[in-house]
């Protein structure tokens, strides 16, 4: 059950599961809590990210904090200082602060090779990730079944990746997506 009388600024969801950040900066979380996966970390936190059966935050003093199902070392982030986090079903990416990419967790479809270069915006799906370069250029890496990585060109402000398709927020408020689209997932109003 979500908690009574809780004011939250953030949540994340996984598989069936939910933690969110209280106004106060601490995590809570609630739903099937198998894993471990609605067992936070102590302290204050800025941003939180959801997996398959895991759960990962950006702590307030910028290290990372991840917890849960961990068959593929997904809720054991790297050291260091980060600035966003994000993760796809059983594995994770950061930004540090130097604005390169840090991954790890499941590497079945390629999900830890991140490319080289200086992001602004990152986001998971099913088995892939997106990130924005500072230079507002998208790319995606992971599974590629359904052409979810070809990222067209555009001046990006955020990719959203899903299952097997990616949208994409360009800087005029335009939504454009790519991949699946059997339900019409990747054809926008």
């Amino acid at each position: 059950l979500v908690p009574n009388n809780s004011e939250f600024h953030s949540i994340a969801t996984g598989y069936g599961h939910t933690c969110g950040i209280l106004n106060d900066n601490t995590i809570d979380c609630w739903g099937w809590g198998g894993y471990n996966a609605t067992v936070p970390p102590e302290g204050k936190f800025v941003e939180v990210a959801g997996g398959y059966h895991f759960m990962c935050a950006l702590h307030q003093d910028q290290t990372l904090r991840c917890w849960g199902y961990d068959f593929a070392n997904q809720a054991r982030p790297p050291e260091g200082t980060y600035t966003s986090i994000s993760t796809a079903s059983d594995s994770a990416c950061a930004i540090s602060e130097d604005g390169s990419l840090s991954c790890w967790g499941d590497n079945s479809f390629n999900q830890l090779d991140a490319p080289e270069g200086t992001f602004v915006a990152i986001d998971g799906g099913a088995r892939h990730l997106c990130a924005v370069t500072s230079a507002k250029n998208g790319i995606c890496w992971g599974d590629n079944a359904y052409r979810q990585l070809n990222v067209p060109e555009d001046d990006w402000i955020y990719l959203s990746p899903g299952g097997g398709h990616t949208c994409g927020l360009n800087r005029v408020g335009t939504i454009r997506c790519w991949g699946w689209n059997d339900e019409g997932q990747a054809s926008p109003p």
